[in-house]
C-alpha cells in the first residue's frame, strides 16, 4: 500500500503509530484495553498483544486514526485512504479533503472531530 506522498506503508509504520496510541495515559489506553506489546517482525506482519482476550479489537482498530508524518518536517501527514489530512479547524476538528483519483474526488471537505 502506498501513502498519499508515494512512499510505501508497511507494518513497521503501523506498529510505531499503534505503540504511541496505546501508550500509558493516551486516549486509546483509556479505552480499557491493556496492550502489552506492538511489533512488526517484517514489513507485512503486525503483532499486537493484549493482557486479556479482546474479540472486539479488530472492529475497534477500524476506527483508530493513525497519523503518518512525512519525512520532511513541516509537511502535513501522508495517509493512505480516500481522504487527505487538510489541517485543523478552529474548533479542533480535523479537516479531511478527498484524495484525487478516488471515488470521493470532487466532494467537499469534511470536518471530523477527534475530541
Amino acid at each position: 500500500m502506498r501513502r498519499h506522498d508515494g512512499r510505501l506503508l508497511d507494518a513497521r509504520d503501523v506498529a510505531a503509530q499503534l505503540g504511541r496510541a496505546f501508550a500509558s495515559g493516551r486516549a486509546l489506553a483509556a479505552a480499557g484495553l491493556d496492550v502489552t506489546s506492538v511489533a512488526a517482525p517484517d514489513p507485512g506482519t503486525l503483532v499486537l498483544r493484549t493482557a486479556a482476550p479482546a474479540g472486539w479489537l479488530p472492529n475497534y482498530l477500524a476506527y483508530v486514526l493513525l497519523r503518518f508524518d512525512r519525512g520532511e518536517p513541516g509537511l502535513p501527514p501522508a495517509g493512505t485512504g480516500p481522504y487527505v489530512y487538510g489541517g485543523e479547524a478552529p474548533d479542533g476538528a480535523v479537516v479531511l479533503d478527498a484524495f484525487p483519483g478516488t471515488a470521493t474526488a470532487g466532494r467537499p471537505s469534511t470536518g471530523w472531530s477527534s475530541g
